[in-house]
């Protein structure tokens, strides 16, 4: 590489000022380094011909020059500079370098361990397969009047479900869409950390050919008015009727869908009545003697909660096969559930959430009226089921539910809208108006004849006799 010159290394140029007969330096930036403004700027050629004539160099121009060559580095000292630098990434090259050779043995030492480690445990995987495979199967018998708990997980049903026929039919016409992983002891009211992870359809059986669809998420029922997952009922709904399957209509707050499985020919089957109180007790509640079944649980397979009011477990037994229970508080139907359980167990939560005690509770249960469903009122209260008729109702009082004035005896006409406040003419009477009453008009009151009696006992009547 070319050494550089002295006006290269100080970064400047030959430059004159005015008449003068001296030669300057500048940076390029039209002033000298002495300070003064600079004429014009010459090149090497131009400037050695000056000097020729007689002219001398800037002493101030060379001193602030030599200055600046000074302060830069030569070529020889950038090069030795990077030198030193490239050196220097090299060597921490090599370092990364063998940190990750050093790496890559440890992952592959570990790789080599999980292998060995996986190869363990199908090698006892399949010695426990071996050891247990005859001697289940060789002891494997049916024992009449015991309930067996199924273990292990069912997709789109409880194990114990699993093999319904309907269960196995709805699955069928449910294909492609997400079903829940359950099992036997999986409450959907309740559920545990793990089973906060399930989400998807859940089929049981109903009796007949009718099964209950419901849909989980994070391991709890949701119902039809739950946003954002409430209208996953709706698509499950509109699956099976697309499947040949007779849906029953669904109520705003429904948390599941009830379909009849289709019968062998084309005609939709009609449903059927729901099981009696005795069948469904007997399957939910088995008593035998010396075995301990746990909490008492309902036909839907959910044991009420500690605080809960009334029997909901009887209830839900003996409840029609469409009808509902809700959750009530002053301002009527606040949730309603399939189950009475469900809805009890609910009812003492928010209870309890509010602080209510017992004796004075802010929300109660009871089973919803199957007759005026959409209204979501109580069974034994209904105002619709109550509502007087309205040929029943008084004409004179607006339909308000008056009925004093049927006491008359009189044929009433037919009922119609009050408009206008009813004239009456009054009838001033000082005689009438000292006893009688008014039934559309006054009515005086006629005096009994002095010797005319109620009841003749006779003159040996004891007092008290009418009554004996």
């Amino acid at each position: 590489m070319e050494q550089q010159t002295f006006t290269e290394r100080a970064g400047v140029r030959y430059a004159v000022i005015g008449k003068g007969k001296r030669v300057h330096y500048s940076p390029s930036n039209d002033d000298g380094l002495c300070g003064r403004g600079i004429t014009s700027y010459l090149d090497a050629e131009e400037a050695v011909a000056l000097f020729s004539k007689g002219f001398e160099l800037c002493a101030p121009c060379h001193r602030a020059a030599e200055k600046r060559a000074a302060a830069k580095p030569t070529v020889d000292e950038q090069l030795d500079a990077l030198a030193d630098s490239v050196a220097e990434s090299l060597t921490e090259a090599d370092a990364l370098l063998a940190d990750l050779r050093e790496v890559g043995a440890d992952l592959d030492e570990h790789e080599a361990a999980v292998a060995t480690f996986g190869a363990q445990v199908d090698a006892l995987v399949e010695q426990l397969a071996q050891e247990t495979a005859a001697p289940l199967a060789a002891e494997q018998r049916v024992v009449e009047g015991v309930i067996v708990e199924h273990a292990g997980v069912a997709e789109g049903s409880t194990p114990s479900n699993a093999t319904h026929p309907n269960v196995v039919a709805a699955r069928g016409a449910l294909d492609n869409l997400a079903f829940a992983r359950m099992t036997d002891h999986h409450d959907t009211s309740n559920p545990t950390e793990d089973e906060q992870n399930v989400r998807g359809y859940l089929v049981e059986p109903r009796g007949g050919r009718r099964v209950a669809v419901y849909w989980l998420e994070g391991g709890r029922i949701i119902r039809r008015d739950q946003m954002p997952h409430g209208p996953a009922l709706d698509c499950l709904a509109d699956r099976l009727s697309k499947r040949g399957w007779n849906v029953e209509p669904m109520l705003r707050s429904s948390q599941c869908v009830f379909a009849h499985r289709p019968a062998d020919g084309t005609e939709r089957p009609e449903p059927q009545p729901a099981p009696t109180l005795e069948e469904n007790t007997r399957a939910a509640n088995v008593v035998l003697a010396g075995v301990d079944f746990g909490e008492p649980r309902c036909v839907h397979n959910v044991f009420p909660l500690d605080g809960v009011s009334g029997e909901p477990i009887k209830a839900c037994a003996r409840k029609e096969s469409i009808q509902e229970a809700g959750v009530f508080s002053d301002e009527g139907c606040v949730e309603a559930y399939d189950c009475a359980v469900q809805a009890a167990n609910r009812a003492a939560d928010m209870n309890a959430e509010e602080g209510a005690p017992a004796s004075d509770p802010l929300y109660m249960w009871d089973l919803l009226c199957v007759e005026h469903r959409d209204s979501e009122q109580q069974v034994d209260t209904c105002e619709e089921c109550n509502a007087t008729p309205d040929e029943d109702r008084c004409p004179e009082c607006s339909g308000k539910g008056c009925h004093w004035c049927h006491w008359t005896g009189e044929e009433q006409t037919e009922q119609t809208e009050q408009t206008a406040p009813i004239e009456l003419e009054v009838v001033h009477d000082d005689e009438a108006e000292a006893a009688g009453t008014w039934r559309e008009g006054w009515i005086a009151s006629q005096p009994a004849p002095a010797d005319v009696v109620l009841f003749d006992l006779g003159d040996i009547a004891e007092q008290g006799a009418l009554f004996g």
